[in-house]
């Protein structure tokens, strides 16, 4: 894969990954100015705040929106806790492809 197409198919999961905060949490990452800074902020954590039980919803969401499944080992292993994070486990199931 190119890095042109890489880089796009990155902003592509940044935007639709965007989405869901916004439509489910009423989070929107665009609105902060060190918007990358709080793509590594972990999902529990005082700034984002999420419970636990939302992140069974977000996995959901991202499971549905992106048409994958999310292995259980990443899972298990809180991979799943950042936004980054979890742009990270997109991109490496879309080059397992």
């Amino acid at each position: 894969m190119t890095q042109a197409c890489q880089v796009s198919k990155k902003e592509d999961y940044t935007k639709r990954l965007n989405k869901i905060f916004i439509e489910r949490f009423e989070f929107d990452y665009d609105k902060f100015e060190n918007k990358q800074e709080y793509y590594d902020k972990h999902f529990l954590g005082s700034d984002i705040r999420l419970s636990p039980m939302d992140l069974l919803y977000l996995l959901t969401d991202i499971e549905e929106e992106f048409q994958t499944n999310i292995k259980e080992e990443d899972i298990a292993e809180g991979k799943i806790s950042s936004f980054n994070s979890v742009l990270e486990i997109l991109e490496n199931q879309e080059e397992m492809k």
